[in-house]
């Protein structure tokens, strides 16, 4: 391309500088022939006179166009300020708008500016403020702030129901409240608001209260919560055959036998509820191992075991066993009696049982043993509507004090009553598991759910039987959370 200086004054034009810009128009598409400018001797010297007089208006970048100090006034009709509001643009639009914005700065061909006449695109330094006070201060003395704030001995307060309160910047909100909190008694979040707005206000303070007394680790450690419990309540699923599954417990320490025995080992089966009663002298696994192998003996071997995490369920020994009998052991949550609650409730039932027939000579519990667990194994349970042995066994086991009847049922008839008991026994667990879940969840809140790491506190549980725990003293409810932290 060929380009034609007209003036006086030699230009250099840098390597893809644009010299020359097309415009497109409906014509684009349509060949037309282009016709060189023809001029007189008399319009070119003209012309030439009138590029070489304002030449400065000529630049070939922003670099050399500068800036002027001619003053431009505008008569208006109003006083009051015309501008355009801030519209978006795209991501393009903005790209381009920066280049010409950061070009124009650098050139010191704009400048930023504070007016209130604002053109489409204007900038503007932000002026930034340390602290909402200094910003509302700024504002009550230009008249712009809302009728409500007012200054007082040069500070910023708010009018709320005809009372001034002092506004707290941000800086000093936390120790504010820190001081109405922790060195006021640890009141909960509304007396601690209540305490800090009688004479000082700041937005959102409500919120920012509320967060910063649940978050007291003190509270959290020493309070006991009085809101609903957390935590629902999962039936486990009934298989409705016998020997399946097995709940296991200790109850103790009793007073020591004639035969040394001081706990009680309980096995309840899952689905008939049949309970055996064991006595022995701790808490140990080779007593639960023996037991285990004496019910195989005669009922198999069950496919899972339900335990909490005592030393006799935990040790290595039961696990090799376990293992070897291909039995799965199940471990409840430390803590948690419910989630064994099969065996914890004839715990009470037997507890209740021996009180009873003991009298005063608590030496003599072993001895009572076999009573208790006839019983309970020969009467009506009320979660299948029949006895535990009626559908292990097909029948009522015979007590000493019953009279013997005459009429004695068939086999067949037994066979096709055992299988009508166990139908009805299952549809009976299943309504029950049912109304207890409803019943346990109408005053508990769902449990939260915690991700690896989380930092928590736990519950702090007696550990000795017997020492009574203080009412008053460090961290007595809960401990953590330093030392309380979640793992797989």
């Amino acid at each position: 391309m060929t380009i034609l200086n007209v003036t006086h004054i030699s230009t250099v034009v840098k390597e893809g500088q644009c010299v020359a810009r097309g415009i497109s128009s409906e014509q684009s598409s349509t060949e037309a022939p282009v016709t060189s400018l023809t001029l007189t001797e008399g319009e070119t010297l003209r012309l030439n006179d009138l590029l070489d007089e304002y030449n400065k208006c000529f630049t070939a970048n922003n670099s050399e166009l500068g800036n002027t100090t001619v003053e431009m006034k505008i008569k208006l009709t109003s006083m009051v300020p015309v501008c355009y509001r801030p519209y978006r643009l795209s991501y393009h639009e903005r790209e381009i708008v920066r280049n010409i914005v950061t070009d124009l700065l650098q050139n010191d061909i704009i400048e930023p500016t504070v007016s209130e006449y604002a053109s489409p695109i204007l900038l503007v330094d932000r002026v930034i403020y340390d602290d909402e006070c200094e910003l509302l201060k700024r504002q009550i003395q230009e008249g712009t702030a809302d009728k409500s704030y007012t200054l007082v001995d040069e500070k910023v307060c708010k009018v709320i129901n005809n009372e001034i309160k002092l506004l707290i910047p941000k800086d000093i909100r936390w120790g504010l409240v820190k001081l109405y909190h922790d060195d006021n008694g640890h009141p909960g979040p509304k007396r601690t608001l209540d305490a800090i707005t009688k004479k000082y206000w700041f937005s959102k303070i409500k919120q920012f209260v509320a967060k910063y007394v649940n978050a007291c680790i003190p509270c959290l450690c020493a309070k006991v919560p009085t809101r609903r419990r957390r935590g629902h309540l999962y039936p486990i699923k009934k298989i409705d055959r016998p020997f399946h599954t097995l709940h296991l417990d200790h109850l103790g320490p009793f007073c020591k036998s004639p035969n040394g025995n001081s706990y009680l080992l309980v096995v309840v089966e899952a689905f008939t509820k049949f309970t055996w009663l064991e006595a022995v002298k701790d808490t140990s696994t080779r007593p639960v191992i023996d037991c285990l192998r004496l019910l195989m003996k005669f009922c198999g071997h069950p496919t899972r075991i339900i335990t909490d995490r005592g030393k006799g369920f935990t040790s290595e020994d039961m696990n090799e066993f376990c293992n070897s009998e291909n039995i799965k052991n199940v471990l409840n949550a430390i803590a948690s009696p419910r989630s064994n609650g099969q065996v914890e409730r004839f715990n009470r039932t037997i507890l209740n049982s021996l009180t009873a027939a003991i009298g005063d000579d608590h030496s003599s519990w072993e001895s009572k043993i076999p009573e208790v667990q006839s019983v309970i194994n020969s009467c009506l349970n009320s979660s299948t509507g029949k006895s535990p042995s009626e559908l292990l066994y097909r029948f009522r086991p015979r007590l000493k004090y019953d009279i013997d009847l005459l009429n004695i049922t068939s086999d067949t008839d037994r066979q096709e009553k055992l299988k009508t008991n166990r139908t009805l026994a299952l549809g009976n667990l299943t309504k029950t598991a049912i109304s207890m879940q409803k019943h346990y969840n109408k005053n508990r809140l769902p449990a939260i759910k915690f991700k690896e790491g989380d930092m928590v506190l736990v519950k702090r549980s007696p550990l000795i039987r017997g020492v009574k725990q203080r009412k008053v003293g460090p961290e007595i409810h809960w401990f953590g959370p330093s030392n309380g932290c979640v793992t797989k």
